[in-house]
């Protein structure tokens, strides 16, 4: 597969062809998640994680699965883009920010609290309130950074008493947005906190599932097969993370987990004819897990290793276009397997789309 990569930049280079199909920034989720590839973009998604990318759009994007919209209009240099987005089945996340060529912004608001003043004030929070942000710019022609984070309650927090969130943040930097045909890549740095703790007696009491995490990702993608109106994706992802679990006095000792993840894909897109595009994708991700578990102080240290290559996922998936029109759908292997019986079962049902999309561009 790398060697199949490295040669990606030399093909690229050699392709004369012109691709006659639907511009990249026009394709939507059921494209992104078929294709797998960092070298098949999606102007909408880009534009909420590289809020910058944003800049000059004017579209509204539709998710009907998901339970998602996005919104981005403007003029001269400033561009304007919002939505909204279910988070759990109870909340919503609100987005909003701003675009201009040499910065973005976007913020994130699912709130899910109460108060009750009564004798005295109560507050209480419930799970999927949420707070977020993403900030990118370019560095240079070729390179581009983001920042990212968010702050998620994870459980009930009644009465101030407890605090049950996850803190994530990342920073990450790619060349996908350059002018340049060849090799793609991306590649970011991650940190995530779990806390689940309770307050009883005014003595704070920490769940041994929190942790703290980092971890290491990167892509590589490139166009290595192209015609006027097909073209061929070979696609690499690899991760590392180091997770430190919660140690807790004279119960439970330090314990930790060592993560690698390899995750290979090909793909491609064939642009039919006048409105019409298929698109078709497999992947498959190989993962290597040690964890050092230590559950009673003193005892002997236990180590396990877990190698797991798993489940190949594959999808195909269709977008019509029609003028300032585009409509977007994929179907996953659970609808080849199950038959038309995922399309009444409501588990299966939901899991039948890949993802549908409807984008309006103005």
């Amino acid at each position: 597969m790398k060697a199949l990569l490295l040669s990606a930049v030399c093909l690229c280079v050699g392709i004369v062809n012109v691709y006659a199909g639907v511009p990249d920034g026009r394709f939507g989720r059921a494209y992104a998640s078929t294709m797998n590839n960092v070298a098949a973009r999606s102007s909408v998604l880009d534009g909420m994680a590289w809020p910058h990318v944003a800049h000059g759009e004017k579209r509204l994007y539709v998710e009907p699965v998901n339970k998602m919209g996005a919104a981005a209009f403007g003029e001269g240099n400033v561009t304007w883009q919002g939505g909204l987005s279910a988070a759990d089945e109870d909340n919503s996340v609100t987005f909003a920010g701003v675009s201009f060529a040499e910065f973005g912004a976007l913020l994130f608001l699912g709130l899910d609290k109460e108060i009750e003043r009564v004798d005295e004030t109560k507050a209480q929070t419930d799970k999927g309130d949420v707070i977020g942000a993403a900030l990118s710019f370019p560095v240079t022609d070729a390179l581009a950074l983001h920042v990212t984070g968010n702050w998620t309650t994870v459980m009930l927090e009644p009465d101030g008493n407890h605090s049950h969130y996850d803190l994530e943040a990342e920073v990450a930097l790619t060349n996908a947005f350059s002018e340049d045909e060849g090799l793609v890549w991306q590649g970011g740095l991650a940190v995530d906190r779990l806390l689940l703790s309770d307050k009883t007696g005014g003595t704070e009491k920490i769940d041994p599932q929190s942790y703290f995490k980092i971890g290491l990702a990167g892509e590589l993608g490139a166009i290595v097969a192209k015609t006027e109106n097909a073209r061929l994706f070979a696609g690499l992802g690899a991760a590392a993370a180091y997770k430190a679990f919660q140690s807790i006095t004279n119960e439970i000792d330090a314990h930790y987990s060592i993560g690698f993840l390899v995750s290979p894909s090909v793909s491609a897109d064939v642009f039919l004819w006048k409105a019409v595009t298929l698109f078709a994708g497999v992947s498959h991700d190989v993962s290597v897990v040690v964890e050092h578990i230590n559950d009673i102080p003193g005892y002997v240290k236990k180590y396990d290793t877990k190698v797991l290559t798993g489940e190949t996922t594959a999808a195909v998936g269709l977008r019509w276009d029609y003028d300032r029109f585009g409509l977007e759908a994929g179907l996953r292997d659970k609808f080849f397997s199950d038959g038309t019986s995922t399309l009444f079962d409501s588990d299966g049902g939901a899991n039948m789309l890949v993802d549908c999309n409807v984008s309006v561009f103005f």
